[in-house]
């Protein structure tokens, strides 16, 4: 009998884990890639400098735009590289040169693990503006289970949409990822630590919250970031 219901009970948990995934259909346009990598402390300055290389590499890449690399605030061990390609399939060439973010072995720059690369297709996005020195960079995972995703996508668009409105606001886009039709990314630039403090209390971002709340599949991920030169 304990067998019988160890076995039903595994059961239900796979069932479980697979329903919290909803797949996505297959995409080949314009791809935006986030990773994140992380060093241990007495490695970031060894770990920065190869992520500078690999950005300057990359930036020669005629498929690919918008390429940064950003150190988190109060975190400087922990780095994300945003990307814009032109296409899945050139950002997929490229992976297969064996230079590129996910297959660089950074443990040879003191990594603390492989990097974590998403790939996100655009879902609400609109020209950014001029950035600056004291532009604050915000990246935020955001994850909702399967029954969810109907709620998250009606308070999706109004979020980007007043967000963009709001003085210091020079960049609000919304990503999807290629293969989890329930995984987001939220890519923002703020004109000032001011101008990101004045969003986050903001009435439209508190409500968007608030909504989001009950929705949630995974822990709000939202880190904070300036741009490494």
């Amino acid at each position: 009998m304990r067998t019988m219901f160890t076995a039903l009970a595994a059961a239900v948990a796979m069932t479980t884990l697979a329903a919290a995934q909803t797949p996505a259909p297959p995409y080949a346009g314009e791809v935006i890639s986030v990773s994140y990598v992380e060093f241990a402390d007495a490695q970031i300055a060894s770990g920065r400098a190869a992520l500078i290389e690999l950005r300057n590499k990359t930036q020669r890449e005629p498929s690919v735009s918008g390429d940064k690399v950003l150190a988190e605030i109060g975190q400087p061990q922990r780095f994300v590289v945003i990307e814009s390609w032109a296409s899945a399939e050139a950002q997929r060439v490229r992976m297969k040169s064996g230079n590129d973010v996910l297959t660089t072995d950074w443990r040879q720059h003191g990594a603390l693990a492989p990097a974590d690369l998403r790939i996100h297709k655009p879902y609400n996005v609109a020209p950014a503006k001029a950035f600056g020195p004291s532009t604050i960079y915000v990246v935020t995972h955001v994850d909702v289970g399967p029954p969810g995703l109907p709620g998250l996508e009606a308070i999706l668009k109004p979020l980007a949409e007043k967000s963009r409105l709001e003085s210091g606001a020079l960049q609000f886009d919304v990503v999807q990822t290629t293969t989890r039709a329930n995984h987001f990314s939220l890519i923002e630039a703020w004109a000032s630590p001011e101008a990101a403090q004045a969003h986050a209390v903001a009435a439209h971002t508190l409500e968007f919250r608030e909504k989001l709340n009950p929705l949630l599949g995974a822990l709000y991920d939202q880190r904070f970031y300036k741009l490494v030169p």
